[in-house]
């Protein structure tokens, strides 16, 4: 098995990486106090197929996997693309329209229990709401909900709302649809997180091997990726080791900057968080 992107990947990769640049060049994006929904950006990222990447092509999608998604979120990340993307991305299959980018979704992920208080980026633009919560996937329509702006909020970029009020809905998929869509939009969002300092790129001085679809933006940093290990912990760094890391004990010293999985989000890293601290 090889991380290797093939050529059509850093091909779809590329095209993005020109549509980003020639929509929000890098030089203008210090400039940007807020966003807003925007109609003509949507519509090119409808025409684009951004939103059925993953969509079987037999039902009109681009029939691509997930580690083209992460790439395509990615570069999207970098050049700070506004908009619910990830959620209208993976309701594609589930939300009639969202697949075309016709109706737009946001959503709420309630699989680790209920977390107050509820907030909803992009409320104002959106057709549909899907909840993720611990019994499955459901379905509401915005305007049966009801909410309010946060006016200080920790992105000040990104249009958020306090729900209010918000009905059960409908229910369109288990528990094991929600955990799934949950996982995806983890992943699509840490891709789009990854790069989105354009100006000052932080790289940790150590990484763990991970799985492929977040390898795509630390790509630039170390040598060709390659399949190590599936049964044992590794620990990926720069080339030439230049920090000396040999065991997790040195991950625990001081002034070191180690990159791992979202605790709260993956089991991966949660136990590594717990080893690290017991190496400590």
């Amino acid at each position: 098995m090889s991380f290797t992107l093939r050529a059509d990947q850093k091909a779809l990769q590329q095209g993005i990486q020109d549509f980003c640049t020639s929509r929000f060049p890098r030089d203008q994006l210090g400039a940007i106090d807020a966003w807003s929904f925007d109609p003509e950006l949507w519509g090119d990222l409808r025409e684009m197929g951004v939103f059925s990447l993953q969509v079987p092509e037999a039902d009109g999608g681009l029939g691509l996997g997930m580690t083209d998604a992460a790439l395509v979120f990615v570069e999207f990340g970098r050049a700070l693309i506004p908009g619910p993307l990830v959620w209208t991305h993976i309701a594609a299959g589930h939300i009639e329209g969202a697949a075309t980018g016709e109706t737009v979704v946001g959503g709420i992920d309630l699989t680790k229990g209920q977390d107050e208080p509820l907030l909803l980026e992009y409320f104002d633009s959106l057709d549909v709401v899907l909840v993720l919560r611990e019994d499955g996937l459901w379905k509401i329509p915005q305007a049966e909900m009801s909410a309010e702006p946060v006016r200080e909020s920790l992105d000040p970029l990104t249009p958020t709302h306090l729900v209010t009020s918000m009905p059960s809905g409908e229910r369109i998929g288990d528990t094991s649809e929600a955990a799934r869509m949950a996982r995806e939009g983890a992943v699509l969002c840490a891709a789009m997180q990854a790069m989105n300092d354009t100006t000052n790129p932080r790289f940790p001085d150590a990484y763990y091997a991970c799985d492929i679809c977040f390898v795509p933006p630390v790509e630039a940093s170390f040598p060709e990726a390659v399949l190590l290990t599936e049964t044992m912990i590794g620990i990926a760094v720069p080339k030439g080791n230049p920090k000396g890391i040999r065991t997790l004990a040195d991950l625990a010293g001081p002034e070191l900057k180690v990159g791992i999985n979202n605790a709260q989000q993956s089991t991966l890293g949660f136990m590594t968080q717990g080893m690290l601290k017991q190496s400590a």
